[in-house]
């Protein structure tokens, strides 16, 4: 099994998330899993992702964004209009890097059974905030580069499950990913179950939730 807090160094990561999901290495240990740092080149995760997202959000709302675009926020219009900016090289070279990230996880799960990565590069934060601009020092370029450390794996196509995995200093819940080869999502789940069974965190509840329902 292997793990990494910042996906091999290519991420910016909260140092409570960080310093969580190095806690949770104990555990996998104690269940009996020799856990090593690591983690697959996933440089090319950004481009693949953004391309491919920003191409299918103007096929699946263009006559909406048409008829509708001041009623859309800016940050989806953000996403439209770089859609119609792509060209059919520009998703074909996408295409061709996903198959290359494919291709490298494969064999990086020659290796190990697993990969544990932290699921979001910060807390939970202020519904109010329409995403977070900075996370450790490293400003973010637009609305989804804090969700790097989720669509990393989307773009590799690897099966994952999250669980939680404790709470902040504030008592905000916190989770982890853990990832697995192609096709191996029953023995992900059977991973997920057992962290789940040795730590339940997943049967507490954050202050925050009591006070709600009180």
């Amino acid at each position: 099994m292997a793990y990494s807090a910042d996906f091999g160094g290519l991420l910016p990561i909260d140092p409570e998330v960080r310093s969580n999901l190095e806690e949770q290495v104990k555990v996998f240990e104690r269940l009996g899993c020799i856990v090593d740092e690591g983690c697959p080149d996933l440089k090319e995760a950004d481009e693949v992702f953004q391309v491919l997202r920003a191409w299918e959000f103007e096929l699946s709302y263009s006559e909406i964004f048409d008829r509708f675009r001041e009623m859309i926020k800016p940050s989806v219009i953000w996403n439209i209009e770089k859609g119609r900016s792509l060209s059919g090289p520009d998703v074909g070279r996408a295409e061709r890097l996903r198959a290359l990230l494919y291709n490298r996880m494969s064999e990086f799960f020659n290796q190990y059974d697993a990969l544990i990565l932290p699921v979001s590069q910060v807390t939970a934060f202020d519904v109010n905030i329409e995403y977070p601009t900075e996370i450790d020092g490293v400003k973010m370029e637009n609305y989804i580069d804090w969700m790097r450390s989720c669509y990393y794996i989307s773009a590799a196509g690897n099966p994952s499950v999250s669980v939680p995995s404790g709470f902040s200093a504030e008592g905000i819940p916190i989770g982890l990913q853990i990832v697995g080869p192609h096709r191996a999502d029953f023995e992900v789940l059977r991973i997920g179950r057992a962290f789940e069974q040795a730590t339940g965190y997943g049967k507490r509840r954050p202050q925050i939730a009591i006070e709600q329902t009180t």
